[in-house]
C-alpha cells in the first residue's frame, strides 16, 4: 500500500481535474482562527483559567491563557489538585468543558459570546464562491460559530442549516442554489450543542447514516479538524468503509498523521478508496490556492476572487513590531558574521526501495563523497558536481539533475535547506582550516587537547548556527564558545555538564570576547573567507563569510543613564536596534512611613525594607 501523503501541489491539481465532481468540505476549529474564533486549545486553556481563577481567594492581577508563563501556573495548581487528566489529553476538551461550565445553558452562552459579531474570513468567502460555481455541495461542521451561514448569506447564498434540533431535515433535495450546510455538533443560536464527553459519544444516527449515503460517490476535504471526537471519526470509518467512488482528502497542519487519522485512511484505502493526507498552511490559503488554480483561465472569475480579497477588514492585518529609535547609547558586540549563500543548487529525484529511510540513506551513501544532500518532499537537494552525483546515486535516479533557484526566504522557512547550506559551510570551514566537524551537533573543534580526564578527550570547539534578518540578502553565522568531548556516547550527560561548566563558568565579558576573538582568528586569519562547495570542483557554488561581526545600537529610556557614542564606529556592521526599558520598581514596607518604599533593585529593597504584602 502506497503511503497516505501527497504534495500540496498535487493536491491543488487533483481537485482541480475533478473540480466536474461533487465535494463537500468537513471543517473543525482550525478552520475558523482567522475569523478571529478561538482555537480548541485556546478554549481549553481559557477553561482552566475560570476553574483556576474562580477558586482563588484573591484573583493574581495577571492571567492570560495565551501567557507560557500564566499557562505554566495554571498548569501546576492543577496537576496539585488531582482528578484533572494531565496536559495533552485526548479528553481535555470535553473534560473542561463541563468541568468549567456544567450548566449546558452556560456553555451555550459560552460559544455565543465567543461568536459574537465575528466575520468570516477569506476562507469562508472562497468556500461559498465554490458553491456558487456547483463545486462544493456541502459544508459539514464541528463547530458552533455559524461563520459558513454567514458567508452564504454575504455571498447572497441560501444557505440551509441542518443541526441537532432539525437532523430530519438533511434528507432534502439538493439545489443548486443552495448551500447544505451541517452542524455536527450544533449551533450556538440553537439551545442544543454538543462538547461534554458524554455528548460527543455519539453522531446523531441521521447524521451517520445520511454520512454512509452522501459519501458514496461524493468528495470529503477535511480542514481544520484535528479529529478528536471519536464519535465523528467512527462514523466517519464507517462511511468509508464501504465501497464507493468518493475520496477523501485530510488536510492537516504539518507533516505528522495523527493514528485516528491514518486508522481513517487506511480503512478507505481498504475499501479501495482513494484517501489521503495533506500537509497545508491553514484553511484560507489552501482555498485561495483551490479557488486561483480552478478558475485562473477565467477572467471574470478571477476578478470576483479580487474583489473578496479587497474587501477582508483592515483590522485583520498585522502590523510588525517596531522601536522608534532616536539616538544610540551603547553598543553591543555580537557573535553573529554576516554570511552569502549561493542562489542556486541541485534538486533531483532518486528511488528508495522497501524500508529506506531518506535521511539515513542519503547520510551514508554520501559519506566520504563530494556530495553535501539532504531529502525534502520526495527530492533530493544537494551541493555537488553533476558527473558525482551521477556516479553515486548512478540506476536510483529517476529524474535529472537541475539547477533551481532558492532565496533566502526559502532557506529560513525549510528546515532541510537551513541544514544542507549548514552543513555545506561547516564541512569547508573544517577542510580550510584544518579543523574537525561534528555534523549532527553543528560544531568544529581543534585536534588540540583542552582536558584528559582519564582518557576522555576534551577539546575546545565553536557551536555553530544560522540567524536569519528579515528583508536582507545575507543570513548570520553564530559562533558560541563549547566544547567537544570526544566518544561523547561513552560519558554521562552529568559528565559533560560537568567539563562545560568547568569551560565555560568564568568566561565573562572580557575572556569571551577573547576566546571569540581567538576563533575569528582560526576561521578567517583577518580577511573574509570565500571557498566553493565541493572544495575548487567549478560548480560555481560559492559562499562568502565576513570577518566582521555585527553589533546591536542601544538607546536607553533612563535619560538618567549615561551614555556613550563612537565617531570611529562603522554604521553598517549594525544588526539590530533596540531599546533598554527602565527596570520596574518593586514595592517594600517603608519602615519609617505608611505607605509603599519604592526600589527597582530587589535585593536592596529587600535588604533595605520588608516584602510589600497585598
Amino acid at each position: 500500500m502506497i503511503g497516505f501523503n501527497l504534495d500540496f501541489d498535487a493536491f491543488v491539481r487533483s481537485f482541480v481535474q475533478n473540480r466536474d465532481t461533487s465535494f463537500a468540505f468537513l471543517l473543525g476549529a482550525g478552520a475558523s482562527i482567522t475569523s478571529g474564533i478561538p482555537s480548541a486549545d485556546d478554549c481549553i486553556w481559557d477553561w482552566k483559567r475560570m476553574i483556576y481563577c474562580s477558586s482563588q481567594s484573591s484573583i493574581p492581577p495577571f492571567i492570560d491563557p495565551k501567557s507560557d508563563l500564566c499557562k505554566n501556573i495554571i498548569q501546576k495548581w492543577i496537576d496539585n489538585q488531582g482528578g484533572f487528566p494531565s496536559i495533552g489529553d485526548p479528553n481535555e476538551y470535553t473534560f473542561y468543558a463541563e468541568k468549567a461550565l456544567p450548566i449546558e445553558g452556560d456553555r451555550v452562552k459560552y460559544f455565543e459570546h465567543l461568536a459574537q459579531s465575528k466575520q468570516p474570513y477569506i476562507g469562508y468567502k472562497l468556500l461559498c464562491l465554490l458553491n456558487k460555481y456547483g463545486i462544493v455541495k456541502s459544508v459539514w461542521s464541528t463547530n458552533f460559530d455559524g461563520l459558513v451561514e454567514r458567508a452564504a448569506q454575504q455571498a447572497n447564498i441560501t444557505p440551509i442549516c441542518i443541526n441537532l434540533n432539525c437532523a430530519e431535515r438533511i434528507y432534502r433535495t439538493e439545489s443548486t442554489s443552495e448551500l447544505l450546510y451541517i452542524a455536527l455538533h450544533g449551533d450556538y443560536k440553537y439551545t442544543s450543542l454538543k462538547n461534554t464527553s458524554k455528548e460527543l459519544d455519539s453522531q446523531h444516527p441521521i447524521f451517520v447514516a445520511a454520512l454512509k449515503r452522501y459519501f458514496n460517490d461524493k468528495n470529503l476535504i477535511v480542514i481544520g479538524y484535528s479529529g478528536r471526537d471519536k464519535s465523528l471519526m467512527s462514523a466517519l470509518t464507517e462511511a468509508f468503509s464501504e465501497r464507493g467512488s468518493g475520496r477523501i482528502y485530510w488536510c492537516g497542519y504539518g507533516s505528522h498523521i495523527s493514528p485516528e487519522v491514518e486508522s481513517l485512511l487506511r480503512t478507505a484505502r481498504e475499501a479501495n478508496r482513494d484517501a489521503y493526507y495533506i500537509d497545508t498552511d491553514g484553511f484560507d490559503k489552501t482555498m485561495l490556492s483551490l479557488v486561483i488554480n480552478c478558475f485562473q483561465a477565467d477572467i471574470e472569475k478571477k476578478k470576483e476572487i479580487m474583489s473578496i480579497l479587497e474587501s477582508v477588514p483592515e483590522d485583520n492585518n498585522t502590523s510588525p513590531f517596531s522601536i522608534h529609535i532616536t539616538k544610540t547609547d551603547k553598543y553591543l558586540k555580537s557573535n553573529l558574521y554576516p554570511i552569502i549563500f549561493p542562489k542556486e543548487l541541485f534538486q533531483f529525484e532518486i528511488e528508495y526501495h522497501d524500508g529506506e529511510k531518506p535521511w539515513d540513506f542519503l547520510r551514508e551513501i554520501t559519506k566520504d563523497q563530494n556530495i553535501i544532500a539532504v531529502p525534502y518532499k520526495k527530492k533530493v537537494y544537494a551541493f555537488s558536481t553533476g558527473s558525482a552525483i551521477n556516479n553515486v546515486f548512478g540506476s536510483r535516479l529517476k529524474s535529472d539533475i537541475e539547477r533551481i533557484p532558492v532565496s533566502m526566504d526559502d532557506i529560513e522557512r525549510k528546515s532541510s535547506y537551513r541544514e544542507l547550506f549548514l552543513r555545506a559551510t561547516l564541512q569547508s570551514i573544517a577542510i580550510i582550516r584544518g579543523l574537525n566537524v561534528d555534523i549532527r551537533h553543528n560544531i568544529l573543534w581543534r585536534s588540540d587537547i583542552f582536558r584528559n580526564d582519564n582518557g576522555t578527550l576534551v577539546h575546545e570547539a565553536i557551536e555553530c548556527s544560522l540567524v536569519f534578518v528579515p528583508q536582507q540578502k545575507y543570513a548570520l553565522l553564530a559562533l558560541r564558545p563549547t566544547i567537544y568531548v570526544e566518544n561523547s556516547h561513552r560519558v554521562s550527560k552529568e559528565k559533560k555538564q560537568e567539563y562545560t561548566r568547568i569551560y565555560l563558568d568564568k568566561m565573562w565579558n572580557k575572556a569571551y570576547s577573547n576566546k571569540l576573538a581567538q576563533w575569528e582568528n582560526i576561521i578567517f586569519g583577518g580577511t573574509r573567507l570565500s571557498f566553493e562547495v565541493p572544495q575548487n570542483s567549478g560548480s560555481g557554488f560559492k559562499f562568502l563569510i565576513g570577518q566582521n561581526c555585527g553589533f546591536s545600537e542601544i538607546q536607553y529610556q533612563d535619560t538618567t543613564e549615561h551614555g556613550y557614542s563612537s565617531k570611529s564606529y562603522d554604521n553598517k556592521r549594525t544588526i539590530y536596534r533596540g531599546l533598554q526599558i527602565k527596570e520596574p520598581k518593586l514595592e517594600f514596607v517603608n519602615t519609617f512611613a505608611d505607605r509603599p518604599f519604592l526600589d527597582s533593585n530587589p535585593m536592596r529593597g529587600l535588604s533595605n525594607h520588608r516584602p510589600y504584602d497585598s
